[in-house]
């Protein structure tokens, strides 16, 4: 930023007995420079010059070649140039050349300084900040406007607006640089500050803010952020995040090793002005305390930010502070979910269990409902709402509709370990494993015994045909199938069906009763014929198929014959 205050340096001029002179820029324009000096003893005429750094020649100004006034209004300036000017003193028949300026630049005035903001305060005191346009000249000095308002039954009482003074030396304030500290306020007040800026144009200070600043004195905060959680950790890293706190401006992060004794906070805070923060150079065998602190412009007597609390040596977490979460530093999974399983079904429930993942803090589940033929199968989905259903054991219990669909089940492993290039961020996912909800199955019917003095020749599938018709391809047939019988094991009716005759070519049997009500579908029938001998210690039981039963459980007891 270029300069239009101008710095003189005095300088000794011995030439017959004249003294110093200090010649200064008393103001500019867009076009002209006003230039005066001290009169030099002895001295009865004076002459100026000036030229562009560049240039090598100097251009005389002023009314005619000398002039006795010591004072001078250079024109024909352009704007934003920087010129040299040169005063010369006559003292006897001789000329004196005065200090030269080295920097006079036409200038417009400032542009009102925008977005005025606080950068720090006190109980008696605010300071404030701002900028100028990009597009506005420069400024080298600064002062403030400012009134008093209180308010009483909702009405805004204010002064007449003041330039600001020293609550000490009662002057006027001027600074030079973009900040200024407004002291000497009082509790129950606020401010409305304007900001006017003046450069050397001969306009001097403007002011053009639409809205002043409104500041007032006040304490430091007395209470902290809360919902201080991990969002992730690394192999020496935790991450925390922690909601923004209202006028906050500084966060301080202090953390301890975590055990049953009180263990002293860290005394250094690990200030942040964002919400989130890494910790790192921590070791995964330590479990950690973290919680957060919070300041916001309000500083000391030394001009140091103060954090809620984070002085209280044993705190644990108060309002002060923010809550205490606890946690330590992880390593990647390196293991991936095994032993899936389904352990049982109702008809609106599956139960699942696998095996633990070493490390694995929470796991995920992931359905689909299984394609049916010729048809796209579902997307996989989490269970639960979105994917924020954490499994922290080993073992769940999925509600589904009861609607005897076939479901698809997966399982997915996490610690907190967060994802990296080279780690997704869980392992899995786990092999598939298939269930349906069902409803239990009702009690068999036409419970059967027959003689064991059977002989079985085949136990199977068979396909039954039109009427009285069985094809039966894995039987093999040692001889006359008359005598043979056939238990239809999926559909038992009494008696057993007689085989009446057979062909071994197509490998069909005829039976004395009807086989093709149930279609075309496969059925589970057991052929037996009679055996040369028999153990009357056995009996051939049979029963009606239960559909969707996938065991069966025999119960016995013995009667005693009287």
């Amino acid at each position: 930023m270029a300069r239009a205050w101008v710095a003189v340096v005095m300088m000794a001029l011995v030439a017959g007995g004249c003294r110093a002179s200090d010649p200064s820029v008393t103001y500019v324009t867009d076009t002209s420079a006003f230039i005066s000096w001290n009169a030099v003893t002895n001295a009865d005429r004076y002459k100026a010059s000036f030229r562009e750094p560049s240039q090598t020649t100097w251009t005389s100004v002023g009314p005619g070649a000398e002039f006795a006034s010591t004072f001078l209004l250079i024109s024909s300036m352009s704007l934003h140039h920087t010129y040299q000017v040169q005063i010369s003193a006559k003292v006897g028949s001789s000329w004196v050349d005065l200090t030269t300026l080295n920097s006079v630049t036409p200038v417009n005035p400032p542009l009102a300084p925008i977005l005025l903001h606080e950068t720090s305060y006190s109980e008696t005191s605010v300071t404030i900040a701002w900028l100028l346009p990009a597009e506005s000249d420069p400024a080298n000095m600064f002062k403030a406007s400012i009134r008093s308002c209180y308010k009483k039954q909702a009405l805004d009482l204010c002064e007449a607006y003041r330039d600001y003074t020293d609550p000490v030396t009662h002057q006027v304030v001027e600074v030079t640089v973009a900040e200024m500290r407004i002291a000497g306020l009082e509790e129950g007040f606020y401010y409305d500050v304007f900001i006017l800026a003046r450069n050397l144009n001969k306009l001097g200070y403007v002011e053009g803010q639409i809205e002043p600043l409104r500041i007032s004195p006040r304490p430091p905060l007395w209470t902290s952020t809360r919902d201080l959680r991990i969002i992730g950790v690394e192999e020496t890293t935790v991450y925390l995040a922690w909601r923004a706190l209202e006028e906050a401006s500084s966060y301080c992060v202090q953390y301890r090793t975590y055990s049953n004794q009180p263990v002293l906070w860290s005394s250094d805070c690990l200030i942040t002005s964002t919400t989130t923060i890494a910790v790192t150079q921590l070791d995964k065998a330590y479990k950690y305390q973290f919680r957060v602190s919070v300041a916001n412009q309000y500083v000391d007597a030394q001009g140091a930010r103060v954090f809620s609390g984070s002085n209280l040596a044993f705190a644990p977490g108060d309002q002060q502070t923010s809550n205490v979460v606890t946690g330590s530093p992880r390593a990647p999974l390196s293991q991936s979910p095994t032993g899936l399983r389904v352990v049982a079904v109702r008809n609106s429930q599956v139960y699942l269990e696998w095996d633990p993942v070493p490390d694995a803090t929470y796991y995920k589940l992931q359905l689909q409902r299984a394609a049916e033929p010729y048809q796209p199968a579902d997307p996989w989905s989490f269970w639960g709402v979105g994917e924020d259903v954490k499994i922290v054991t080993t073992r769940v219990t999925v509600p589904l509709p009861s609607s005897s669909e076939l479901y698809n089940f997966r399982i997915t492993a996490y610690n907190d370990h967060i994802a990296t290039p080279s780690y997704k961020g869980f392992t899995g996912p786990s092999a598939i494993v298939q269930a349906r909800p069902v409803p239990p199955p009702i009690p068999p019917e036409a419970l059967e015994v027959y003689p064991s003095w059977m002989r079985t020749l085949y136990e199977g599938e068979a396909s039954p045909m039109s009427g009285r018709r069985l094809r039966i391809p894995q039987l093999r047939f040692d001889g006359a199938c008359a005598g043979a019988v056939v238990f239809l094991l999926d559909d038992v009716s009494p008696p057993p069906l007689s085989v009446l005759s057979c062909n071994a070519t197509e490998q069909t049997v005829e039976v004395n009763g009807d086989v093709s009500v149930g279609g075309s579908r496969m059925i589970h029938v057991l052929v037996s014929r009679l055996a040369a001998s028999f153990s009357s210690s056995k009996l051939l039981l049979g029963w009606r198929y239960v559909e969707d039963a996938t065991r069966y459980e025999v119960l016995m007891r013995s009667t005693s014959l009287q």
